[in-house]
């Protein structure tokens, strides 16, 4: 993916849907001398980091989520029907989302001929959809290793916004020492060019006695 000719950063890329829909992962493996499961397993921890970081803020609220999702869990500000809503969203607009090439995205599968004559809404389907996964991201976040898993997430965005921070205070740094340093050059430069108009005044008064 690339953005402006510029390189979409990994931790910015849209997961695959089917693995975006398994939820919280199981924990990693701890096989060192299997590579590839391992990367498996990172990857599946990177999805949900991803569903944190980036499609949580839409449902809740892209603002009161920003000041949360550094500091506390997902589950403590995203309620079970919040996430179970989530993914019915997804599955129903992903490939509209991906493919899209205006503002305007249309309906999915599950709104297309929805319930309510005017407004459209859901459809059976979709009704019955939000339900399934409502059970699922409860039994989901039942298990043993969920807490573990948000807090790892909590923690890898908390350090990457602290690094991005940092970056972003540095080259403020930069651009103001290299613009105090231009400020300054110019500044010389003026009063070397006073210095020369003083003498050609005096030259002129001199010549003039």
């Amino acid at each position: 993916m690339e953005l402006a000719g510029t390189e979409v950063p990994g931790h910015m890329t849209l997961p695959d849907l089917q693995e975006i829909l398994k939820m919280r992962p199981s924990p990693m493996t701890q096989n060192e001398e299997n590579d590839e499961h391992q990367d498996d397993d990172q990857n599946k921890i990177d999805t949900f980091t991803f569903v944190t970081e980036h499609l949580v803020g839409p449902v809740l609220g892209k603002k009161e989520w920003d000041r949360y999702k550094c500091r506390e869990r997902l589950s403590t500000k995203f309620t079970p029907s919040d996430e179970a809503y989530l993914y019915v969203l997804l599955t129903n607009s992903y490939d509209l989302w991906k493919n899209v090439e205006g503002s305007r995205v249309g309906n999915g599968s599950l709104t297309k001929d929805g319930t309510n004559k005017k407004y459209c809404g859901w459809t059976r389907e979709g009704i019955q959809m939000y339900n399934e996964f409502l059970k699922k991201v409860k039994d989901n976040r039942k298990e043993d290793w969920a807490h573990d898993v948000e807090k790892q997430v909590t923690e890898a965005l908390k350090l990457r916004y602290n690094q991005e921070a940092r970056r972003h205070t540095q080259a403020v740094r930069r651009r103001r020492k290299k613009r105090r340093m231009s400020d300054h050059y110019e500044s010389d430069e003026n009063e070397s060019g006073s210095d020369i108009d003083a003498d050609n005044d005096l030259s002129i008064a001199f010549a003039q006695v």
